[in-house]
């Protein structure tokens, strides 16, 4: 995707004393950057053997997926090329990271403060959730990123109604006009195979939002930094204005789930402070923060 955060990863590895070699699509910011040796260019249109061909003709020793979308084609390449777990971790973890019902009640289980969250794969079972989470409650849909699929519903009506949007799967005619509006052809493949995301319940934290990004080695967190959010693009959107702050709380979680899920790389965790200050996790964003700086580390 074209987010700045990809380029200024590249400073930073470079001012470590790494090559950076880069995978962009066209009109990335990285086009213009100083800090790639190599440079392969990105076809939405061949997202796999664009990714396949970068790993083969960079051989990295390390892979940074800076956005949603390069994770999932790293996971699905990882058994093809073994740099893609040196980097990432277990990639057995990932389904779970990516399923936010099951992450959640993971985090719970290492006795993280955590909001109960239930996968809801029909409107019985969303009925149910409601019926025990109450309301307000948070709708989100897995896959999606900077708030697009989370809604928070503060009636019953508003719940069902964002549960039928959130779950529907996308018709070919609108996959269709998103990829000639937004010129993404990414849009083309669900045109192609169509699929509904799945959705899940979360209890409401009244609170202000909070956020972790660590960077770790092996299921070993090495370096953290926290923040405080004081701004939003949208009420559930990405943070735009941040303060950093020291909380034991986010440390501990971070530790326990780069351990838990024996994670390698920059993750990002996002939690809600309630009303006593205490942090609660209410998802993970693997791999990537753009906020995070890295360490020394093997050439990528």
């Amino acid at each position: 995707m074209n987010w700045p955060s990809a380029a200024r990863l590249a400073s930073a590895f470079t001012g470590v004393g790494a090559d950076v070699a880069a995978l962009y699509p066209p009109g990335h910011v990285l086009a213009s950057s100083r800090f790639p040796v190599a440079r392969h260019l990105y076809s939405p249109l061949a997202p796999l053997a664009s990714v396949a061909r970068a790993l083969s003709r960079s051989t990295p020793d390390l892979v940074v997926p800076c956005d949603d979308r390069a994770l999932s084609l790293l996971v699905r390449l990882g058994s093809r090329y073994g740099v893609v777990a040196r980097s990432l971790g277990a990639l057995e973890s990932y389904p779970k990271l990516a399923a936010r019902g099951a992450f959640i009640d993971a985090a719970r289980a290492l006795g993280i403060a955590a909001p109960e969250t239930i996968a809801v794969a029909d409107e019985a079972a969303f009925e149910a959730a409601l019926a025990r989470l109450g309301l307000p409650a948070v709708l989100k849909s897995d896959g999606s990123w900077g708030g697009a699929g989370v809604v928070i519903a503060r009636s019953t009506e508003q719940a069902r109604a964002m549960f039928r949007r959130l779950s529907a799967t996308p018709s070919r005619l609108r996959s269709l006009a998103r990829a000639a509006l937004r010129r993404d052809a990414h849009f083309l493949h669900e045109a192609i195979r169509p699929a509904a995301p799945a959705v899940s319940l979360q209890r409401f934290v009244a609170g202000t939002p909070a956020t972790s990004a660590f960077a770790c080695w092996k299921g070993r967190v090495l370096a953290t930094i926290h923040m405080d959010v004081l701004e939003t693009i949208t009420p559930t959107g990405s943070a735009s204005v941040m303060r950093r702050s020291d909380c034991r709380e986010m440390e501990v979680a971070a530790i326990k789930i780069a351990e838990r899920f024996g994670l390698s790389g920059l993750h990002g965790l996002d939690f809600v402070r309630d009303s006593s200050g205490r942090p609660h996790l209410v998802e993970i964003n693997p791999p990537r923060h753009p906020g995070q700086r890295p360490g020394p580390r093997p050439r990528p």
